[in-house]
């Protein structure tokens, strides 16, 4: 916590992989993200500690209303808010050929789940051209947070 009055309530997101073996350990907080690509395909690892989320899980808000909800951006998690919070954790068999996805909240906004898998794929195994794109794309678009992307492909 800051003594800063400018900086009160600011707070921080975070995604993290530790990799043994084969098996990636995961933690979450906020709405950052972690996807899997695996044999083509996207798969969101982690759940959005965001108010919409919690109203999309409640049934109270539909999925595709939940993309355009002014509250989309109201996070119910965050690191340096107020006291300890509690991260969500996973474990994932890795694959040979799969690549982990880290993104910042201003990549999933602007950019939806095909055009990710399309700009990592285009790079051809070119990891920060592949990393790169994304981020290009959404600031093109106007995004409204930031946009960083860490890839780990397992060859």
């Amino acid at each position: 916590m800051s003594d800063e009055p400018d900086l009160a309530g600011m707070g921080t997101t975070l995604v993290s992989v530790w990799i043994q073996d084969s098996v990636a350990h995961l933690g979450h907080i906020g709405d950052s993200r972690i996807y899997l690509l695996h044999s083509g395909e996207l798969h969101l690892l982690t759940q959005d500690h965001s108010l919409v989320e919690e109203m999309v899980l409640r049934g109270q808000l539909s999925a595709n209303d939940a993309k355009n909800h002014p509250y989309k951006h109201v996070i119910t998690r965050a690191l340096g808010v107020s006291g300890p919070m509690e991260p969500n954790l996973g474990q994932l068999q890795i694959e040979p050929g799969d690549t982990l996805c880290l993104c910042s909240d201003g990549i999933p906004g602007p950019i939806d789940a095909e055009e990710l898998v399309s700009e990592i794929e285009g790079a051809k195994g070119e990891l920060a051209q592949a990393a790169d794109a994304p981020i290009e794309l959404a600031n093109e678009r106007g995004g409204e947070d930031n946009a960083t992307i860490i890839l780990i492909h397992f060859s």
